[in-house]
C-alpha cells in the first residue's frame, strides 16, 4: 500500500492544480480603473435648474440649496417721508 501513496498523492497535487487553474480563468474580476459612462439624463430642481448624473454610481448629482432670501427690516424711526406743501393763491 505504500507504494501506491507517492503515486496517489502526486496526481491528486495534479487534479487540484488543474483545477484551481481552470477556476480562476473563469472567476470574474472587478474592472480597475474602467471609466464610467453614464446615460445623459438631466432633472430638473426645484429653483429650475437642472442637474446630470455622475459617476461612479451615475446618480444624479444634488440640486443647489436654496438661496436665503432675506427682507431687509426697517424700523419706523428710519423711514423717511418727504412732505412737500403746496402753495396756495
Amino acid at each position: 500500500m505504500k507504494q501506491f501513496a507517492l503515486p496517489i498523492s502526486i496526481i491528486v497535487l495534479v487534479i487540484a492544480s488543474a483545477a484551481l487553474y481552470i477556476y480562476s480563468d473563469y472567476t470574474p474580476t472587478p474592472p480597475k480603473n474602467e471609466p464610467v459612462f453614464c446615460t445623459q439624463d438631466a432633472m430638473q430642481c426645484s429653483d429650475g435648474s437642472y442637474v446630470s448624473r455622475v459617476g461612479p454610481n451615475c446618480e444624479f448629482a444634488q440640486c443647489p440649496l436654496p438661496k436665503a432670501t432675506s427682507t431687509p427690516q426697517t424700523s419706523p424711526a428710519s423711514t423717511s417721508v418727504e412732505v412737500k406743501q403746496a402753495k396756495v393763491s
